[in-house]
Formats: C-alpha cells, structure tokens, sequence
C-alpha cells in the first residue's frame, strides 16, 4: 500500500505541487533576472546548481515564445524538465542590492504563485483614461444575455485567485473594478500581439470603452466573454475568438441548418429538404431570415463574405441562445415556409445538440475506386497522426493505375497541414513554395527572431536561410521572392522575416488528371490545401470559393474573469500575395448546387468531376 502511494505521488505531484513558485514578482532587465522574496528584491544567479544563463537558454529552446511565461508561473516545471525533482522548497543562489551573495532554500508556495500573476498581469495593462459615450453603432456590442444584476446562486470572482475564478461557471459575478482590468489586459495583447491588429483599421480602444461605460457595477463572466467575442470579430479572423463551447451557448438548436441558394433559405437535415414540399423557410418567430442572419453575425469574424455568410447561418442553428437575445422564451418556435408559390405556417419545437449534430456531412475519411477507373480520396478533416499520414500513401499507392483522381475536402474545416506534405508530392516535378507567412513578434518574450530555424516550425513554415531547406528548396524561395508581392503593407517593425511553406516531389508523380472537391466550409489547413494545389499540372479545383483563413492562434486567459480567448499571431499569404483571411482559394471552374440537385439528391459537383476528367 506504502508503494502504491508513494508511485501515485511521484507521477502526480508535478501536476500538484507545480503550482507554486519561491518568489512574488519577477523582472528582466537585460539580461538579468530580479525576483522578490521576502519583500526583498534579488538578482537570481542559479537554482538547483544551474546558472540562470543555462535556465534562460534552455527555457528559451524548449518553450520558445512561452519562455518567460514558463519561468515566472511554472518554475518548478522548468527545474523538472531540466533535471531536478524539487518539492517544498528550492535552493538558490541570489546576489542583494548591497552586492553579496546568498545561498539558501527557499519555500514554495502558490501564494507566492498568484501574487507573481498578479503583478504580471498589472505589468500587461493598457491604463488610460475611458470614454463614458457608448456610439449608437457599437450599442449591440454590449447587450447582454445575463443581466445587469447577478443571478440568485451566482458566485462572485475573488481577487488574485485565477484558478478559483477559471474553474467557475459562466454566470459567475465580475465586479467592475477586475472587468476593467481584464479588458485593459486584452487591450494590451491586442495592440502589443495580434498579426491582424492594424489590417482592417479597428478602433479597438473605442469599442472597449464602450464595454467598460456599460459594466456599471459589474457583468457576469458569459456576458463579457461574449461582448469580447463581437470585438474580436470585426477584425475578420475567424482563428481569433471566445468559443462558443466556453461561453455555454449550445444548449437549444433548430432541427435543421439553413443555407442561402441564390436569393432564397433553404431548411437541411443530414443535406436533404427538411420540407420536401415547402423547401424554402421565410421567417421565424416572425423574423425574416436576413434579420436573424444579421443578429446571429455579431459573434461572426468580419472575414470573407462567404466566411461571414457561412458562419452567420450556422450561429443562426444555435437558436436558442438567439432567441433569448430576442427576448423570447420557450422551445417551441413558429416558421413560414414557402415553395414558391404558397405559404405555411409550422410550429416545431428546438432539439438538443446530439439531435443538432446529425444534420452535418459527417461521414469518416475514406477512399474507393469509382467507375472509369477513377480513384477517389474523402479528407472528413486534415489529421496529423502518422496512421492517417499512411492511410493516404496507402490510397496513392492503389490508386496509382487509375485514369484519373477525386480528392473530396467539402465540409473539411482544418486541423494539421500535415496532409499537404503527404500529397502533394505525388503531383510535384520540382519543389513549390505554398505558403508564405510572417509571424507577430512579442520582443519581450520571442527569443530569437533570427535563429536558423525560424518562429514557424509549428506551421512547417521557416526562414530563407534555415537550416531546413535543402539547396533546392533554397533555389525554388530565391526565385518566388523575385516575384512576390504582398497585399498588405504591415508594419515589418511588428513582424518577424518572410518565413515560406516548401513542398518537394516523393519521386512517385502521378500523371492523370486530379479534380478537387472545395467548398465554403474549407477553412484554416484546408484553406492551405487548396492553395498549395492550385496552379499544379494536372489539378482543377472545383466548387465553391473557400472560407479564407489561416491563422497560428495562441491561448490567452484574462487574469481575473479566467475567461479564455484565442488571438492570432502570424499573418499568413498565398502565392499571389493576397492574405488568406478575408479572401480565401477561387475554384478553376465554380459550381452552385441548385434546388433541383438537392430535391433530386444529386451531387453535381461530384459529377462535374467525372465530366472535367474524362475531357
């Protein structure tokens, strides 16, 4: 019993105990590093017998951006990956203001942990004076869900307590004293951290001055994370954003998605008429389907129109947040649905997600041959794991006879690029650059924004002169930026050197004529995807524009609230120079499903494919 205690301590107490730090407040001048202990001030010198140059360096190789970050709130995590078990205490060596030199054991103690948080925290705060006028057009930014007073049961978040406060539900109270800071804190990462800060010429400081003049005597955590939500949207990112998931929004659905063929709404479940009769919904609960459009948009990202589009209609199925928005209660809802000629009235009644969830294309990612020879590849979502990485060698290598390739990304939202550099070899003759990035530096924390392997790996995406690059790969990036040419003028004092995205042949070309499936719903690496193909020999994109993004999103946590937030550092470029964001990859032929294709349950896209390969 003793061994079975002991082993569950050892593997358990880096996840307990890490939570405590020997100092309240730490600082970087330089190349120095000065704590707090005791109401003292220190010069750190080593920990555990390691200099703090050794900690610094390792720190800075393996969290990177995070280093500091690492340093001040998991010391003892640090020591851990280093080497060295400490448990209630550390032993280091400090130098004091008059010069000398200290060797002693320092308790751990995660009270020292929160006040280094919080003095972090009042470090990386915008602190200016606020504008008390909320203009009529920034009015729904601040409309609320919860109320201007807390709820019966709701809990209170405590100062300088950021678990607690993390851990609490979304009803919870913020006094107005820590909202003001928090927003003040995300004012700060906004200006000093988000690539897209500058791109579309937001007034961010204004519109946070409208949510501060309106918190009065505080705000519940679900309506200031979702007044940040409509903020962070009119930047047009959809990577950067409050989730939905967090805000516990999803409770109440509509049986069905809507979406927009031409100038008409059309009610789906599983991607077939809801109504076969009266395909065509017109309003609900008396509201047209642009006005509830328009509403479910203030928590969309101002991206691309078809982004927008897209995403407005998917809010738009989370009826039941909506709803109460609209100041209506209930599950039951009235629709008029229309065939073109006559008018219904249908009353139904909301579902639950697990009912919601089955309307989607949620079929898993397969490959078959079709008729004519045709191979055929469905990517339900681009997977990083080395199982689905051969999934797709094993596709190409059976596929490598046929007459002709499908590769089906619709409904495919992202994930990891690793898919790119797994296919697209096949179709290469010679290196091609697909992706050129810049990354947003933090100068305080970035290490190195020149070191050989770049700020990028993450995004396989690196300098001109990394170690990476083979001399071809060198070759092939000294010629596209003979030719590039960005779109957008940023800031380049804000910014890290041009990192760029290579793909080389495997040696395994494959010849015949390969058609690729897009849609609206292409976003993020799937967005890649298609711009990495695009201009290859042989390939024809094919469908709807996607949705355009491509962003390289960091976690964010406001210190006080515990709300949670998502801000994109790297701005990312196709090869033609345009941003992914706000644009998105044009298909080399278009096609619009019709009612018809839908009522007749036929897949034009799929066989606009056969037709393209068979020319």
């Amino acid at each position: 019993m003793i061994l079975v205690a002991s082993t569950y301590y050892f593997y358990t107490y880096p996840y307990t105990i890490s939570e405590k730090t020997p100092f309240i407040n730490i600082e970087w001048k330089g190349e120095k590093v000065f704590v707090e202990i005791n109401k003292q001030n220190f010069e750190w010198l080593s920990s555990e017998g390691e200099s703090i140059e050794k900690i610094q360096t390792f720190a800075k190789n393996k969290y990177r951006d995070k280093w500091k970050h690492r340093l001040a709130d998991d010391y003892i995590l640090v020591l851990r990956d280093m080497g060295h078990w400490t448990f209630f205490s550390t032993r280091m060596k400090l130098r004091d203001s008059s010069g000398n030199e200290i060797n002693k054991r320092i308790p751990l103690s995660s009270e020292n942990r929160e006040k280094t948080r919080n003095k972090i925290s009042e470090n990386k705060r915008i602190k200016r004076k606020h504008n008390t006028v909320i203009p009529d057009s920034l009015a729904y930014i601040t409309h609320r869900v919860d109320g201007y007073r807390p709820s019966k049961n709701a809990k209170e978040v405590k100062k300088d307590m950021f678990e607690y406060n993390l851990s609490l539900p979304m009803d919870s109270w913020v006094p107005r004293a820590m909202a003001v800071e928090d927003l003040e804190s995300l004012e700060y990462e906004i200006k000093n951290n988000f690539s897209y800060a500058d791109l579309k010429g937001i007034n961010y400081p204004i519109v946070i001055d409208a949510i501060i003049a309106d918190i009065k005597n505080g705000i519940s955590k679900r309506d200031l994370g979702i007044q940040i939500k409509r903020l962070l949207a009119l930047f047009g990112d959809g990577h950067s954003r409050v989730s939905r998931s967090m805000l516990k929004l999803d409770s109440l659905f509509l049986p069905f998605t809507i979406q927009k063929l031409k100038d008409k709404y059309i009610a789906l479940t599983e991607n077939k008429l809801y109504d076969t009769d009266y395909p065509e919904i017109i309003t609900i609960d008396g509201f047209a389907i642009d006005s509830l459009k328009e509403k479910a948009g203030e928590m969309v990202a101002k991206g691309s129109p078809q982004f927008y589009e897209n995403n407005c209609l998917t809010y738009l199925s989370y009826y039941g947040h909506l709803k109460s928005q609209l100041g209506l209660e209930g599950i039951s809802i009235s629709m008029q649905l229309s065939n073109g000629k006559d008018t219904i009235s249908k009353s139904i009644e909301l579902v639950g997600r697990d009912v919601f969830v089955k309307n989607f294309r949620n079929k898993n990612s397969q490959h078959k041959l079709l008729e004519n020879n045709i191979g055929y590849i469905y990517l339900h979502k681009m997977e990083n794991t080395d199982d689905y990485q051969e999934w797709l060698r094993t596709a190409m290598d059976e596929f490598k006879n046929t007459d002709g390739l499908i590769i089906d990304i619709r409904g495919n939202g992202g994930g990891s690029r690793k898919p790119i550099y797994t296919l697209l070899p096949y179709f290469l003759r010679s290196p091609k650059v697909i992706n050129i990035n810049v990354l947003r530096i933090d100068k305080e924390n970035d290490p190195d924004v020149n070191e050989p392997i770049g700020q990028l790996e993450k995004r396989m995406s690196y300098p001109e002169k990394s170690i990476h690059w083979t001399s071809e790969e060198q070759k092939t990036i000294a010629l596209f930026k003979q030719h590039f040419k960005a779109e957008w003028n940023f800031d380049k004092n804000k910014f890290s050197k041009w990192h760029y995205s290579v793909v080389s042949p495997n040696g395994d070309y494959y010849n015949k004529p390969v058609v690729i499936l897009m849609d609206e719903n292409n976003f993020s690496a799937s967005d890649i995807f298609l711009g990495a193909f695009k201009g290859s020999r042989n390939i024809t994109l094919l469908g709807s524009k996607s949705g355009g993004g491509s962003g390289f999103a960091n976690l964010k946590f406001l210190y006080h609230s515990g709300i949670m937030y998502l801000l994109s550092r790297m701005a990312s470029f196709q090869p033609n120079g345009k941003l992914y964001d706000g644009n998105g990859i044009l298909p080399d032929k278009e096609i619009r499903v019709t009612l018809n294709d839908i009522k007749t349950e036929k897949d034009v896209v799929l066989e606009t494919a056969f037709k393209t390969i068979a020319k």
